[in-house]
């Protein structure tokens, strides 16, 4: 089994206006406003993040908002299960058989959300992407002599 935290998130701004120059990217402003929305994962799917959170910063300028927020992304919870039972077939030969099941209780495990903040972004704060795939059952037979 693997329980895991999600990894910090750090918003940038999705438009540069410091590219002028080199600037390698931009933070938005940080407004008050907590980041934190209510209400477990699956119902923050398309609000994760609270957009009035964060403000657009002008150009030549840099944003307050520090390199990683207080929040983190979603975790991972994921259970792998096998069955193996060994029986002799005859005195020299022995038989395995095998049962794997790889995400045994299909449970999804999203990406962290879109931290691309902006007027134009409108998926910022959205998880638009399942990071591991469902459910595998895979049977074998395995001999030994």
């Amino acid at each position: 089994m693997t329980y895991q935290t999600g990894y910090p998130l750090a918003i940038t701004q999705a438009s540069n206006n410091n590219g002028a120059f080199g600037g390698g990217g931009q933070r938005p402003n940080a407004t008050g406003v907590s980041p934190v929305t209510a209400g477990d994962l699956m119902s923050r799917i398309d609000g994760y993040l609270n957009r009035a959170a964060f403000s657009e910063v002008n150009k030549y300028q840099f944003g307050n908002l520090s390199r990683t927020i207080g929040l983190r992304g979603p975790g991972i919870s994921e259970w792998n299960m096998s069955l193996f039972k060994t029986f002799s077939v005859t005195e020299k030969l022995k038989a395995q058989f095998r049962a794997e099941a790889l995400n045994a209780f299909n449970t999804p495990q999203f990406r962290a959300p879109n931290l691309a903040f902006g007027v134009s972004n409108s998926n910022f704060g959205r998880i638009t992407e399942q990071a591991n795939f469902s459910r595998m059952i895979q049977l074998g037979v395995r001999f030994f002599f």
